[in-house]
């Protein structure tokens, strides 16, 4: 476990996507993730057996599977990921994907965006005035609220 970067409330870490590799296979860079304090923690030396892949119970390799919208999306009313597939529902019960810090920081990006675009639609976005400017000074602070951004959201009704 290997310490990268603290962005602020969410300290990265290096994370061996599959703990159960030998040297020197367990350290190349296929195998070498980004991943937050609390999920690298959480996982730990977790990997599924050969009876849990069977049933589809494994991890998403960020590497092969750019679209995580196959196996999870969230809920934007709740905060919380639903899992699609085995394989998304596994992921977010061995990582902890929806405890409450977590839940809670999917909250605050999702307000802060529709706090964004109601702005923007009351304004009408003129680059010209000077709500234009105060939008985009909030732009920061919805980024650093995103924690998932490569999932998409459940749709509306």
């Amino acid at each position: 476990m290997e310490h990268v970067r603290d962005f602020g409330t969410r300290t990265m870490e290096v994370d061996h996507f599959n703990p159960t590799l030998k040297h020197p296979a367990r350290n190349r860079h296929g195998n070498l993730i980004a991943a937050t304090r609390h999920c690298n923690g959480f996982k730990s030396q977790t990997w599924p057996s050969l009876d849990k892949l069977a049933k589809g119970l494994r991890f998403i390799n960020p590497y092969e599977e750019k679209d995580y919208g196959l196996h999870i999306l969230e809920n934007l009313k709740t905060g919380e990921l639903v899992g699609k597939t085995p394989a998304g529902r596994w992921h977010i019960e061995m990582l902890d994907l929806n405890t409450e810090h977590l839940v809670q920081k999917r909250l605050d990006r999702t307000r802060l965006a529709n706090a964004l675009k109601k702005c923007a639609y009351v304004s009408g976005a003129d680059p010209t005035n000077g709500i234009y400017d105060a939008l985009t000074e909030l732009l920061p602070a919805v980024n650093e609220a995103i924690l998932s951004k490569m999932i998409p959201v459940i749709p509306e009704a």
